[in-house]
Order: structure tokens, then C-alpha cells, then sequence
């Protein structure tokens, strides 16, 4: 996998992005596009309040829409050589991993 992308991510976390970033559905784009939907996925499930907004009753685009920064904040903070950008926040499925 493209390692180098993913900086000084943690390896629990490393792992559970690699492991969706190999998922079928995301195999036909690309290794470095499938880490990078894979770890915002991942970040926007179990490191923002996503889920906590959708229970609230905003809907998918609004949620995404106001997690964008923390996801990118996490990137930064773990070294990643790329950010999210509004685009590609609204792109892709749920991948859950650990609870926060």
C-alpha cells in the first residue's frame, strides 16, 4: 500500500485504513485515491461528530460538509502527505471503523 501517504498515522489506524482502502469497491481508482477515500472515511466516522450529526437529523451532504475541516485537521496532524478537499468529501460510502 502507499504507505509514505499516511505519514506518522498510528498503526491501529494505519491498518483499518489500508484494509478499506483494499476493499473491492474501491480497487478500479487507483491505490493512492483508494488510501485517501479511505482515510477520510475512516477519520470522518471515528475522529469527527459525522455520526453524531446524522443522528441529529442533518443529512449526509450537511454532515460531511461540517466535518471537512477535522477530517483535514487529523491529516495534518498525523503527517499525511495530502488534504480532503470539499469534492472529494462528498464522494464515496460509509466504511465505519472503531467508535470514538
Amino acid at each position: 500500500m502507499a504507505n509514505h501517504l499516511l505519514g506518522s498515522t498510528p498503526k491501529f489506524d494505519r491498518q483499518e485504513i489500508e484494509a478499506k482502502a483494499a476493499a473491492s469497491h474501491l480497487r478500479h481508482i487507483g491505490e493512492a485515491a483508494a488510501i485517501k477515500l479511505a482515510a477520510a472515511s475512516y477519520i470522518r466516522h471515528c475522529y469527527t461528530s459525522y455520526d453524531d450529526l446524522l443522528h441529529e437529523g442533518y443529512d449526509r451532504d450537511s454532515a460531511r460538509f461540517y466535518t471537512l475541516s477535522a477530517i483535514n485537521e487529523q491529516l495534518t496532524q498525523w503527517n499525511c502527505k495530502f488534504r480532503v478537499s470539499a469534492e472529494e468529501n462528498m464522494l464515496g460510502g460509509a466504511t465505519s471503523g472503531r467508535p470514538r
